[in-house]
Formats: C-alpha cells, sequence, structure tokens
C-alpha cells in the first residue's frame, strides 16, 4: 500500500505465522540490499510475517528524522496482525524507531543502530532486555556503551562496516553478511521457539 513516500507490504510465511516482524530500512539501504533483505528472508523462512517498509529518503525526511520515522510506524502498525507477537528488524536510520520499540516494550534486531546518538542510546537502553545489537568494529557510528552491552544480546562483526562490507574484499564481506544473518535467525530461534 501506498501513502506518499512511503510504502508498506506484507510478505506472509508459507506456514502459519509464528510472529510478525516490522522491517524498517536506512536512509539510503533499502529491503533490496543483502544486509536487509536476507536477514527477512531467513526470518520469513522460520515462520516470521513481515511488515516491510520501503521509503524514499528526501530533504523533508532527513530535515526531521524522528516525525519521519514516527509516521512511518503509525502507518505500518495498521498492517500488523494483532494477534501476533511483534519485534522490530531496523537499519541504521530505522534505529530512530526505538523510542517507539521503548513504549511498545517490543524486542528488537537493531542492525547497524546509530549508537553515536545519544537520543537512540537511551531508547535502546529502554527497551526490553536482550534485544539484538549488531554492527561491525569499522562503522563510524558503532559507538556500544557499557550498559548496552550487558543489557542486551550483542553481535560485533570485526572490521565489517556500515553498509556490512569488508572492506573491499567480497570473500570477508560475504562472510561478515552470513554472520549477520546466522545471527538473525539464531536470535529468533532459541528465544522465540520460532525454528
Amino acid at each position: 500500500m501506498q501513502s506518499g513516500l512511503v510504502a508498506v507490504s506484507v510478505d506472509e510465511p508459507k506456514t502459519e505465522p509464528v510472529g510478525q516482524v516490522l522491517v524498517l530500512p536506512g536512509a539510503r539501504y533499502s529491503i533490496t540490499e543483502p544486509g536487509l533483505f536476507w536477514p527477512c528472508t531467513a526470518l520469513i523462512n522460520l515462520g516470521w510475517r513481515a511488515v516491510v517498509v520501503r521509503w524514499e529518503w528526501t530533504e523533508a525526511a532527513a530535515d526531521d528524522p524522528e516525525r519521519f520515522l514516527e509516521a512511518v510506524v503509525n502507518q505500518a502498525e495498521t498492517h500488523f496482525d494483532p494477534g501476533l507477537e511483534t519485534i522490530v528488524m531496523a537499519k541504521s536510520i530505522g534505529s530512530l524507531a526505538a523510542r517507539w520499540a521503548a513504549d511498545k516494550q517490543m524486542r528488537g534486531i537493531w542492525l547497524t543502530p546509530l549508537l553515536q546518538r545519544e537520543d537512540v542510546v537511551s531508547a535502546l537502553i529502554g527497551c526490553p532486555p536482550k534485544s539484538l545489537l549488531v554492527g561491525g568494529t569499522a562503522d563510524p557510528t558503532w559507538a556500544l556503551t557499557p550498559e548496552l552491552r550487558s543489557r542486551h544480546l550483542v553481535v560485533e562483526v570485526p572490521e565489517m562496516d556500515h553498509a556490512f562490507r569488508v572492506g573491499m574484499d567480497w570473500k570477508q564481506s560475504l562472510a561478515a553478511l552470513g554472520t549477520v544473518c546466522e545471527t538473525v535467525q539464531d536470535f529468533v530461534a532459541s528465544d522465540f521457539s520460532a525454528g
């Protein structure tokens, strides 16, 4: 369904859903990019219903990203199945939805969250414990605090940057992406009995 510059679609698993995941992209990192496409596919294969957001990141969104994300999650919520447990999987700027997730006490999978922002760190601290944070040591936005490390499950991929790449080495980059996908799969399989 289209509304302005935001589109929300729903991908159903082949079996009865075990839960649903709200997938929020990065500013210019969409669901078609491998760092979101494959983790989302892994969740669908495990029986998760995916509510996927696509957007065009405009100057207006960049000027007030918090307000933009608030409108996005409000639109996405209209696609939720109220009978299913919901988690959020967000990439980069999508981590601005952490305040919304904290208010709803919703666990999340936070891929390359913007940890250089105090508001994001504070919101993630307010999220239910044992949410999943995934980032790389070559990502300047990956600034873990001791409190985040002790409260949540943290996977830190050596030399991975904000785009899930390890330099220009395709083998190491694919291995890093594999680590991200396995981490997401293991998180839902063990913590939500989805596998």
